[in-house]
């Protein structure tokens, strides 16, 4: 019996776009078999140049529950 294949994608978004962009590797490697897990680096901007930027802060939020690599 075959291993599965594992596959982690890492990425870094400040306003989304990117990480749309790994939502469809996520989906395209589960489509194909494969074990996947969903990572964000850690955010390193300080939190008033986040909350200064509606869309950034917005995807902070909305990304909130994603685990960090």
């Amino acid at each position: 019996m075959a291993a599965q294949t594992k596959v982690a994608v890492i990425y870094y978004s400040a306003t989304g776009t990117t990480y749309q962009l790994a939502q469809a590797v996520c989906e395209a490697a589960g489509d194909a078999g494969a074990e996947v897990r969903l990572r964000k680096v850690r955010e390193l901007a300080p939190d008033e140049a986040i909350r200064s930027n509606s869309g950034w802060h917005a995807h902070q939020l909305e990304t909130q529950d994603v685990p960090e690599a």
